[in-house]
């Protein structure tokens, strides 16, 4: 929902609730092609089994997709190829992770800078979408994204839900920073179902005082099986909920974007009954 132009947006927070719940179910069918492909399948076959390996084969396997990487790297970005040459730094000499450290470390200034030459020159010949960061730490950076690494990312996702016996398809409430509300709106609903993923996408923007039992009883209607958001959101819905005799109950909670604190997570947890699990995305 975040990736579409200003006209689209504006059409859609026109729209009645009816057709703003199609408009997401559209899109998160379309989605769930983007997500849940082949390399989804076969990543997350792979995640599922490496969660049980011991620290030793992990830190093997992890020099051996650094090397690789990193030699994909020498080989098609014209900006690790100098940069290698100038640091007299040869990936296929590494023996320990440590061995990067001879590597500077690249800011986003110099990312932004030399960009077009970050880039591999095979990029043309990959399925790839522009993506950017939330901008958390300053300004935000664009980034190709490739089909591979954005079904990649879903299959640790995956795996991460897993934890708590989730499948694709459980009712998923998801409170963040998507624009599914117009800023200046000041009636419920403040959120939006797409039901071809069985989603309940909820703003963070409207957390009020006067708002928040709305969310409660939206929240109590769809049945989660995970809340997830934000820290900072997810613990104004908690105290909500505390207040309104906890009426939700999920299986799980997960947290992401934000450090949780242990003053957070200890009234999320006492107030919906479940346990909290962190996560922090590295787009």
């Amino acid at each position: 929902m975040a990736h579409v132009k200003r006209w689209q947006q504006a059409l859609y927070y026109k729209a009645p609730f009816w057709l703003k719940n199609l408009i997401a179910s559209s899109y998160g069918w379309r989605q769930r092609h983007e997500r849940y492909g082949t390399y989804y399948r076969d990543y997350l076959q792979r995640l599922s089994a490496s969660q049980w390996y011991t620290n030793a084969v992990l830190t093997e396997y992890q020099l051996a997709k650094v090397k690789q990487f990193l030699l994909h790297a020498q080989q098609h970005s014209p900006f690790y190829r100098a940069r290698f040459r100038e640091y007299d730094f040869d990936p296929a000499k590494i023996q320990s992770l440590a061995d990067i450290a001879a590597l500077p470390t690249l800011s986003k200034a110099m990312l932004r800078e030399h960009l077009p030459d970050v880039l591999t020159d095979n990029i043309k010949t990959m399925n790839v979408r522009w993506a950017h960061t939330s901008g958390t730490t300053g300004t935000g950076l664009q980034f190709p994204l490739s089909r591979e690494c954005f079904q990649r990312e879903y299959a640790f996702r995956a795996v991460h839900h897993a934890w708590a016996h989730f499948q694709p398809g459980d009712a998923f409430a998801y409170c963040s920073g998507h624009p599914v509300a117009s800023s200046d709106r000041h009636k419920s609903p403040f959120w939006v179902h797409d039901y071809a993923s069985n989603w309940l996408l909820m703003s963070s923007y409207h957390l009020t005082e006067h708002n928040l039992p709305h969310y409660i009883d939206a929240l109590e209607r769809f049945r989660p099986v995970i809340l997830a958001g934000y820290p900072s959101s997810i613990y104004l819905l908690a105290l909500a909920n505390q207040q309104a005799g906890q009426r939700v109950h999920p299986r799980a909670i997960f947290t992401e974007s934000e450090t949780l604190f242990e003053f957070q997570r200890h009234v999320i947890e006492q107030s919906f009954g479940c346990k909290v699990f962190m996560s922090y995305g590295n787009s």
